[in-house]
């Protein structure tokens, strides 16, 4: 009895006919596991047997966790030579009413093609492919479009003409369902097709699906198109046959058409020669221009992405003049992709035009209403600098940049201070210490919790830049004047941690004549938050400083504390800090 209870195979066969609903999904979870278990023998004369008779009753999450794992079964079954046990199990899965089931069934079938030897494709493979291609239920038709790419490369020429057939019909199914499965699935299938075929078997598809009179259906167009752009179609066949669809769909009467095409333009540019790609920018720059702004969105967001793949091809003559409408679009959520490419445009016009053309536009929408249009400007500071330079950044950036460093809406604020280390880098120190120390220094007593921290980590990053001697002569005593007993207890939580980001960079000299002082003064502080940041401060500075010196001014003051502090939090850092002077 104990034997027969500890088989795994058992344990599972109970499970998943279990009434609870959570037992069963936790045991086809195991699935896996359970084939491990048994090894390859078992799993093919046991269960899949016991698979194939559970999959016959109804239960949807449970058959989807089995076709999901099935896929991933070809050494549990022992190898290549036993995957095509496997089909019939999947190919009652694809059948299944519920699309969960059928699109874990289609993804583990074309995951098991590759390791089908080439005569179970043909013998196999290919005539389960056709039976659910032929199905009387629908649900099989639809299953069966997903499976032809994938096993296309694998066959004969006369299987492959049979299947560029099959899937024809597919297309042309009298069922709405399956016709959409089937144009979902053409990019894919045209992606795996020969070039010669692509005229006769094709082309004909993609032109009528561009004109059906569903405007969900005129999208799969537009995926079949972007397929095509990376598949086997020489510059010739793209820009007679493609481009003509492309047109056609960017003058489109939906909307939703539209956005598509403006969604997939990155795709549909890949690759092409300089005179396509003009033409190709000349249909983006009316979606830039479109009258609904949803579209204009969405081709905002991708232009960067549209300029990088078309590389002065056209982008000077037809897309520039479509900026300065975009940068100030009524409506907000277009700005907001707008900033947030713009930047992006630089590497694709080059120093001299990014200077001209950008520099204008950024300082615009430096001043936009919208708080987001704003940040956005800030988050790629590192592309503009490599574009435009270090002098084209200070000359035109910086004041745009002051500005926004005292912006009402704090994450503005905070985008500002994020970019102080780079912007310390690019400057220098002299021109930091007057342009930018005073916005730094003013951070740290900012009422947002969220840009003192930041403001500390960068200062940081700063001292690691230009030296702790610089700091210490004009860093840290400007940093360090908000520190007062008789002021707000979260400017003095704010010093100790500026000494925290710093003690690594900024040397021993630094620790003992700047850091140490204020550290030993907040161990007395009133403020039983200040006295836990005091030892968690000294607790970094110790392993940094000199023996004598931890012994002398430290060890007595955390002594007096860890036995006498009435907060049970201090005790228990103050401690902390006195194992660090243990261990030295």
């Amino acid at each position: 009895m104990a034997e027969s209870v500890s088989d795994p195979l058992r344990l599972f066969c109970v499970d998943v006919r279990d009434d609870d609903h959570e037992v069963v999904i936790g045991a086809t979870l195991r699935l896996t596991a359970v084939a491990h278990a048994l090894g390859p023998p078992r799993v093919r004369q046991e269960l899949l047997p016991f698979i194939a008779e559970y999959i016959e009753t109804d239960a949807d999450e449970p058959h989807t966790h089995i076709a999901k794992q099935l896929g991933e079964f070809t050494e549990l079954v022992g190898g290549p030579s036993h995957v095509s046990l496997l089909l019939p199990l999947l190919e009652k899965l694809c059948g299944e009413e519920e699309t969960t089931v059928r699109d874990a069934g289609v993804e583990s079938l074309n995951k098991l093609v590759p390791k089908l030897p080439k005569p179970d494709v043909t013998s196999k493979f290919i005539p389960m492919l056709k039976r659910l291609a032929n199905g009387d239920w629908f649900t099989t038709r639809v299953s069966a479009t997903g499976l032809f790419a994938a096993v296309y490369q694998h066959v004969s020429d006369p299987l492959q003409s049979e299947l560029r057939s099959l899937f024809n019909n597919l297309c042309n199914d009298d069922t709405p369902m399956v016709r959409k499965a089937a144009f979902h699935n053409l990019g894919k299938f045209a992606g795996s097709l020969q070039k010669q075929y692509f005229k006769s078997d094709v082309y004909p598809l993609i032109k009528t699906i561009s004109t059906d009179d569903m405007d969900h259906m005129r999208q799969f167009a537009i995926s079949s198109c972007a397929s095509l752009a990376k598949g086997p179609l020489d510059a010739g066949e793209y820009g007679s046959c493609i481009l003509p669809i492309i047109e056609s769909l960017a003058d489109d009467q939906s909307w939703r058409v539209r956005q598509e095409l403006a969604n997939r333009f990155p795709d549909l540019c890949t690759n092409l020669p300089s005179d396509l790609a003009k033409r190709m920018l000349s249909f983006y720059a009316k979606l830039l221009k479109d009258r609904e702004s949803e579209v204009r969105q969405t081709a905002a967001s991708k232009l960067d992405e549209v300029c990088d793949r078309v590389r002065g091809s056209g982008i000077i003559e037809l897309i520039v003049p479509c900026l300065d409408a975009l940068a100030v679009d009524s409506v907000q959520n277009v700005r907001v992709e707008f900033s947030r490419s713009l930047v992006g445009l630089t590497p694709a016009l080059g120093k001299e035009s990014a200077t001209k053309i950008l520099i204008p536009l950024l300082q615009q929408l430096t001043k936009d209403d919208a708080y987001e249009v704003r940040n956005h400007i800030l988050t790629r500071l590192e592309l503009l600098n490599e574009s435009i330079g270090s002098a084209g950044l200070i000359s035109s950036v910086l004041p745009s940049l002051l500005e926004l460093s005292k912006d009402p809406k704090f994450r503005v604020r905070m985008g500002v201070i994020e970019k102080m280390a780079l912007l310390s880098r690019i400057m220098g120190v002299k021109l930091f210490e007057k342009k930018l120390q005073s916005v730094i220094i003013a951070a740290l007593s900012d009422h947002v919790f969220a840009i003192r921290d930041v403001a500390c980590q960068q200062i940081g990053l700063i001292v690691a830049e230009f030296g702790g001697k610089w700091a210490m002569d004009k860093l840290f005593p400007a940093a360090f004047s908000i520190y007062d007993k008789t002021t707000n207890y979260l400017h003095r939580m704010t010093c100790l941690l500026v000494i925290q980001q710093c003690a690594e960079a900024a040397g021993l000299e630094a620790i003992e004549k700047a850091f140490l002082p204020i550290a030993i003064q907040a161990c007395t502080d009133d403020v039983a938050n200040v006295r836990i940041a005091a030892c968690k401060t000294l607790t970094q500075l110790i392993p940094r400083m000199e023996k004598k010196t931890a012994q002398t001014k430290i060890l007595p003051l955390l002594q007096k504390m860890a036995a006498t502090d009435a907060d049970m939090d201090v005790l228990y850092f103050a401690q902390c800090a006195l194992n660090k002077i243990n261990k030295m």
